[in-house]
């Protein structure tokens, strides 16, 4: 974020936000970039089909992805970086100008002393702590990163919201069953919110899945940008919206929409027949779920 110049070639280790949102950007400045993922496949946390549509839009861009590589050793050159790698079970080499790291963060706990009074963390340095945001030692309270989960702005943010409830107005707030939302900042972005196909398979639920290319998306038509797709994870018995994930234009907007109708208790039933002004991408959400009687 401070470099003074741009990277001739770009070596990102990682393909998570830090990883994509990054590599995009420096290879729209101009930058060679090349992305280096240990798993088979980019955005492991996500459906594979999601992942397969942003494979495609950065292969578009030029943007190299090597996949099932691992990482040895870094060499610095008279030339740049040279990275060697596993890459399924092959010796590789990889030459570069810079390289950024984003293949995960971890807590800076141990300064904090928190044995000392008794704080407990897990294995790998979180602070634990209850639905109520509190530490093992009671008065103590934790948010934000530092407590592990998912790292994103606004979750902290609401974390502050549980321990004012909770500390200053002796309330009963908790973090049990919150929604969590977020919005990956790549061209188009990638919207979600709840539960995926794959998670919902995981756990043995009985889900419908509607689906809906942005080809057929009458905004990003009309937009020239018909890159990416909507997906919603529907409880089969209630109707009911168990997550969502909008590749698109003004993803994390749509995927708000969806957030909102989980919030309410809405069904997909209710979004079908609904009314949105034309033309808008909520339009489509009409669409997305119309898939479902056929």
């Amino acid at each position: 974020m401070e470099l003074e110049e741009i990277p001739e070639h770009l070596l990102v280790l990682g393909s998570g936000y830090i990883a994509l949102e990054f590599g995009q950007m420096f290879r729209r400045f101009g930058s060679k970039v090349t992305i280096l993922e240990r798993s088979e496949r980019i955005l492991h946390k996500e459906d594979e089909d999601i992942a397969e549509q942003v494979m495609d839009i950065f292969s578009e861009e030029n943007i190299e992805i090597i996949t099932g590589c691992e990482v040895q050793a870094f060499k610095k050159t008279d030339k740049g970086i040279t990275v060697s790698l596993q890459v399924k079970g092959k010796s590789k080499t990889i030459s570069g100008s810079h390289v950024l790291v984003a293949a995960g963060r971890i807590p800076q706990t141990d300064d904090l002393r928190l044995g000392v009074a008794g704080v407990k963390m897990d294995e790998k340095g979180y602070i634990r702590v209850n639905g109520r945001l509190e530490t093992s030692v009671e008065g103590i309270y934790a948010l934000g990163d530092v407590k592990g989960g998912p790292a994103f702005t606004h979750i902290a943010y609401d974390d502050y919201r549980v321990i004012r409830t909770n500390l200053l107005e002796k309330g009963k707030a908790s973090i049990t069953n919150r929604i969590v939302p977020y919005c990956m900042f790549i061209d188009p972005q990638l919207g979600r919110v709840g539960m995926t196909e794959q998670q919902a398979k995981e756990e043995g639920l009985d889900v419908i899945v509607a689906k809906i290319s942005n080809t057929s998306v009458a905004r990003s038509i009309e937009t020239a940008d018909t890159r990416g797709m909507m997906k919603a994870v529907i409880d089969k018995k209630t109707g009911k919206i168990l997550g969502a994930t909008v590749l698109a234009e003004q993803g994390g907007e749509i995927v708000t929409i969806l957030q909102m109708a989980m919030m309410g208790g809405i069904t997909y039933q209710q979004i079908k027949e609904g009314v949105f002004a034309h033309p808008t991408y909520a339009e489509s959400l009409n669409n997305l779920f119309m898939t479902l009687d056929k």
